[in-house]
């Protein structure tokens, strides 16, 4: 199982579900939708509720 993240865009407010590769790719690149530079403080752990 790969690690997953929350991604929050500060800037455009876009969330998405990506794994660890995507995670990386954004930190690098910045966002996708609006190509705002963020950093590790845009990702968070998914909540656990689905259990």
């Amino acid at each position: 199982m790969s690690d997953e993240y929350v991604f929050d865009c500060p800037e455009c407010s876009v969330e998405v579900g990506v794994d660890a590769g995507i995670k990386s790719r954004i930190l690098d690149g910045g966002c996708v939708l609006c190509q705002a530079v963020v950093g590790p403080g845009a990702f968070s752990r998914p909540s656990s509720g689905d259990a």
